[in-house]
């Protein structure tokens, strides 16, 4: 009796918050699913059943293509660049560099920005009359003068880049972290045996370090399939339809062509998408982690 009474105690101190996090995150996600079999368009409070014309339609709209393609290659590029450059830079920052705690806080700080305002710095510096092009003009490299986000062959592989350099801090501490579990002893033993320096990363660095491989890979994954903030400032999904996300392609439909119905049955089907691509991740990865 006294267990299931304090058990009843404990659910009424979760009540509040489970309340408040079913109002916020599961009503909206099971009216999503209702409103994605519909031709709402949030201007009238009427709407229709159509039922899967919607999830029938996105197989056919070339935006939406465009939209899955950019964000499926804006995601894979990000995430190799990103993580290699991290481990890179948390390798480096793991040595005996006298300046190891002022580098980390240094390339710690960009992550602490907003993307908008980053987005609003790089816009101003790479656009075409920006400071990059015109430090090129001065020193005499004006073959190297292009309009980098004005132009479909550059401007994806410069928001990939501005990704990487803005996570690069984060991602280093988080590796930084899992390098410091790894105990001397090892290293030692592997000197002992004789292995260099690239065959103590592969085999005792690497594998030890899958736990924060594991953690690194799902946030930039899961962080790179939701990208809408930069390119909808810097770019507006252009030129053409080279930088469009799923965000920006969702946005698109719902707010300036008012289908509502239609963006929410896109939203249904990515957000599948990025869950079973987020399972998959995690479990792959956690199979090749090395427990001490």
């Amino acid at each position: 009796m006294k267990m299931e009474r304090k058990g009843w105690i404990n659910l009424l101190f979760i009540l509040p918050a489970l309340l408040l996090f079913t109002a916020i995150i599961y009503y909206p996600l099971f009216n999503s699913i209702k409103y994605s079999f519909t031709s709402w368009n949030m201007t009238s409070p009427l709407y229709e059943y159509i039922g899967f014309k919607n999830y029938a339609d996105m197989f056919s709209d070339d935006l939406v293509k465009a939209g899955f393609k950019n964000t499926f290659v804006f995601t894979l590029y990000s995430t190799l660049i990103g993580n290699s450059l991290a481990l890179l830079l948390a390798l480096v920052l793991d040595s005996n560099l006298r300046a190891k705690k002022f580098l980390r806080s240094v390339f710690y700080i960009p992550c602490l920005l907003s993307p908008i305002v980053i987005s609003a710095v790089f816009g101003n510096i790479l656009q075409y009359h920006g400071v990059l092009n015109e430090f090129f003009h001065k020193v005499g490299l004006d073959f190297l003068i292009n309009d980098w986000f004005a132009n479909a062959a550059s401007a994806m592989p410069m928001l990939i880049i501005l990704n990487a350099w803005q996570y690069l801090g984060y991602g280093s501490i988080i590796y930084l972290a899992g390098l410091q579990t790894i105990p001397a002893e090892l290293y030692e033993t592997a000197r002992m045996d004789g292995a260099s320096k690239f065959k103590t990363f592969r085999f005792v660095t690497f594998p030890l370090l899958m736990p924060s491989i594991t953690i690194m890979t799902f946030m930039s994954i899961t962080g790179g399939l939701k990208l809408f903030d930069i390119p909808f400032v810097l770019t507006q999904g252009g030129p053409g339809t080279a930088t469009e996300t799923m965000g920006t392609v969702i946005f698109k439909i719902a707010f300036r062509h008012q289908k509502f119905g239609y963006a929410t049955a896109i939203s249904v089907v990515f957000f599948i998408l990025i869950a079973v691509i987020s399972v998959l991740q995690v479990r792959y990865t956690r199979k090749r982690e090395v427990v001490l």
